[in-house]
């Protein structure tokens, strides 16, 4: 329970779960914190989604949040959870509003004895710019979106980044190429009239084809530099001498980096952007052909069928 001075009403914090098919397993019981534990305004809610639609920036909002006298201003990171709750909490009502929508127009097209058929529905894209390491380096990343929206009432579908956070870089390079199950090898035979010749895959018989490939080879090899980097850095600040176990691990992982630095650019030939420093190492641009594909596709299962 919360802790609250005399004469308030005490509220808890948290709830504890049971999931009632795992009873008695481990992990049956389970916490869950109320994303809204902090809320105590409504009017704050609507003032930060209004600043957020009028493009003010993460400063501003605090400065305007603050106490009349200024005694404090929400922190960067209370923020922060306003704004993602905000925006779970609207795309749950959006989701909620178009399934509704979906079921009542399908409905009424079997009333009706006629197919639905939904019409002018457009795409276009946008690009966004992205800082991954504002410390290092400020200079943005083009990161692009497909949107798609009704143009009769303007209402907007979806906004999908090609990006995909579920990946590891450097997992996805070393398990496809070099791990021990690899599903593909380097190269392909083809013929033509002078016999028989060995080139390297083609991007779309590559099991990383839907990948900005260049941007995932260079932030799989900066990820293990870097790893290399921060543990000379902390053994030079301790002032220690590298161990046996600590040669061993730096010099495993060179090899690991001078692999994948040869199958980046003797191999497949990915021309060295300057961005190649500042990529994600939790995940990586898809190609565009992809992201649009698949918004597409998803796009197909918000519309009512017909």
């Amino acid at each position: 329970m919360v802790g609250h001075k005399k004469g308030s009403e005490s509220r808890a914090r948290s709830v504890r779960v049971i999931h009632k098919p795992c009873k008695g397993l481990p992990g049956a019981r389970f916490t869950v914190t109320s994303d809204h534990r902090r809320q105590k305004k409504r009017d704050k809610n609507i003032q930060i989604l209004t600043m957020i639609a009028n493009g003010a920036s993460i400063h501003d909002m605090r400065r305007i949040l603050r106490s009349p006298r200024g005694e404090a201003e929400p922190g960067m990171s209370r923020l922060y959870d306003r704004i993602f709750w905000l925006d779970r909490a609207l795309l749950a009502y959006e989701k909620a509003q178009l399934t509704q929508w979906r079921k009542r127009v399908e409905k009424q097209a079997v009333k009706n004895g006629k197919p639905y058929t939904h019409s002018r529905i457009t795409q276009d894209g946008i690009s966004v710019g992205v800082n991954w390491q504002a410390k290092i380096d400020r200079k943005s990343t083009q990161s692009n979106c497909a949107v798609s929206a009704d143009i009769k009432s303007g209402y907007v579908f979806r906004c999908d980044v090609d990006f995909d956070p579920t990946v590891d870089p450097l997992e996805v390079v070393e398990d496809a190429y070099f791990g021990v199950a690899k599903s593909v090898t380097l190269g392909k035979q083809y013929q033509n009239s002078d016999g028989t010749f060995t080139a390297p895959l083609m991007h779309f018989q590559r099991p990383t084809g839907r990948f900005d490939e260049p941007a995932l080879f260079a932030a799989a090899e900066k990820q293990l530099r870097h790893f290399v980097s921060r543990t000379e850095k902390a053994l030079d600040a301790k002032a220690k001498a590298l161990t046996n176990e600590a040669y061993q691990a730096i010099n495993q992982t060179n090899k690991r980096t001078d692999k994948i630095e040869y199958l980046r650019e003797h191999w497949f030939n990915f021309v060295e952007h300057e961005r190649d420093s500042r990529n994600s190492f939790n995940g990586i641009m898809t190609r565009d052909t992809f992201t649009k594909a698949a918004s597409l596709s998803c796009l197909k299962m918000m519309v009512p069928s017909g």
